[in-house]
């Protein structure tokens, strides 16, 4: 066989040496291995982008194939978008479409659920496994935990927005000394070149005054409308009078306060910088902050200690322990003055009590009755809320706030779409966590809840919103980011 292909490979070399040029052609069992492509194959059909050849089987054709119109409508559900939940995993009402039948749904949101028949609560087939929960269904209810959280902090600090109205009371005694005094003065400005300084609403308004024998208002609320033109116009000559007035200057600052300048909405604070060299108990000036404190204002006290640290006097002036700052001991902390400021801007309008600081909630207790939805609406048009209670002091607070022959209130707990009882800002209920209820309860029915003392402790019931009872609202405390203006009260 060899011998054939080698003897016809050489008869074809001879035939195509003995054919003319440009008339020779191969043997027809070589055409193909040179020939080019043949033009009879449209473009289209080369076989790199050839379609799918008809002769797949027909079973393999499912791949490509559209949803087949058999599936009945009810099954045609979008694309999951989460994976699927364990029994009694509440998911966004978005996604409840996709939830088993078995997992805990809205009312108004049970459909499709076989065989496909809604049925009232009361009439329900018992065919629906035990573990499917149902809003009619009673809690089992455990004590509540012995730990109670701590109330939520509630009020801001930015220092560009506080709006106080602030007088600083600058020492200028012989006892201080003219250099201490400046060097006083630019601490001041120092403490205020973060805030806004101006006549507008959510500014801060600032008023001088030095003390030496005798009190003297520099500057008052509505002379300074800029940081800047403050830090640059301020001018404050030293006096050098032996004493001290600190009594004199505080009456004199609490009497500006009264002028129609200041703004009633504002909280008023006053800012003492005094030496500790001063050879006095301030039992004067203690009667006189005692006075302007009541009244609702705040005392800030800043001791300029010279040489050996001394008792420290002025601090007891200051509304607070942690309002009374010295540079005995330690340089001071402009940032801890500055969120002084911050906690002083942080308060209550007058119609309500704080919960021990503002920072707890403001809170006002309304002694004639309404229904819930309305009693809701009521404390809504003031900017507030039924009132919350995460804690059984703060239960005790709120009931203190009562009229003493009212002994139950509404208060913003009410159950949910889920079935769970929830306060106004969506936080949930539940056994583990802190609770209120007594044996029994809540009831399956009653969709509000009020509480009242019952053999000498607080207790939750849950009743039917249409019952008229007092109420008790809570708003957010005037801070920093929180303008209140005087007739939100």
């Amino acid at each position: 066989m060899q011998r054939i292909i080698v003897l016809s490979l050489l008869l074809g070399v001879a035939y195509a040496s003995l054919t003319p040029v440009g008339h020779w052609t191969l043997p027809p069992f070589t055409r193909f291995t040179i020939r080019p492509r043949p033009t009879w194959i449209p473009p289209f059909t080369r076989f790199t982008i050839r379609p799918r050849p008809t002769w797949i089987p027909p079973f393999t054709r499912f791949t490509i194939r559209p949803r087949p119109t058999w599936i009945p409508p009810f099954t045609k559900f979008p694309p999951r978008k989460s994976t699927v939940n364990p029994p009694y995993t509440k998911v966004p009402p978005s996604n409840q479409t996709l939830i088993p039948p078995y997992t805990e749904l809205p009312p108004s949101n049970r459909t499709l659920i076989p065989p496909y028949t809604e049925l009232p609560p009361s009439k329900r087939s018992t065919w629906f496994p035990p573990f499917t929960k149902f809003t009619t269904k009673e809690w089992k209810t455990t004590p509540a935990p012995t730990h109670e959280p701590h109330p939520a902090k509630q009020c801001a600090c930015t220092y560009k927005n506080i709006w106080l109205d602030v007088f600083f009371l600058i020492d200028s005694s012989g006892v201080m000394t003219s250099h201490r005094m400046d060097n006083a003065v630019a601490f001041a400005l120092s403490v205020v070149q973060k805030m806004t300084v101006g006549q507008g609403e959510k500014e801060m308004r600032v008023g001088w005054v030095e003390f030496a024998a005798k009190a003297k208002v520099l500057y008052n609320l509505t002379h300074w409308h800029s940081t800047e033109e403050m830090t640059d116009g301020l001018e404050m000559i030293f006096n050098g009078s032996a004493g001290a007035a600190v009594n004199s200057a505080i009456r004199l600052a609490s009497s500006s306060f009264k002028a129609p300048a200041h703004r009633l909405n504002a909280k008023k604070l006053i800012v003492i910088i005094a030496s500790d060299g001063h050879k006095t108990n301030y039992s004067e000036a203690m009667k006189a902050s005692q006075d302007f404190k009541a009244k609702g204002g705040d005392i800030i006290t800043v001791e300029y200690a010279q040489g050996l640290c001394k008792e420290k006097l002025l601090g007891k002036l200051a509304t607070d322990p942690s309002y009374a700052f010295s540079n005995c001991g330690g340089p001071l902390n402009v940032d801890k003055i500055r969120k002084a400021f911050c906690d002083a801007n942080c308060f209550c309008m007058k119609q309500y009590k704080p919960f021990g600081k503002p920072a707890n909630g403001c809170y006002r207790a309304v002694g004639i009755p309404a229904e819930q939805k309305l009693a809701s609406r009521s404390c809504y048009y003031h900017y507030s809320t039924l009132a919350t209670v995460q804690s059984y002091a703060k239960a005790e607070f709120l009931a203190e706030l009562m009229p003493p022959w009212e002994s139950k209130f509404w208060i913003g707990l009410e159950r949910n779409s889920y079935g769970s009882f929830a306060w106004p800002n969506g936080e949930e209920v539940h056994n583990n966590t802190f609770n209120m209820w007594p044996a029994g309860y809540p009831k399956a029915r009653g969709d509000c809840v009020y509480m009242r003392r019952t053999n000498g402790r607080l207790y939750w019931y849950n009743a039917n919103c249409d019952k008229d009872e007092n109420y008790a609202c809570e708003r957010r405390p005037c801070d920093t980011d929180n303008y209140c203006l005087v007739d939100d009260e």
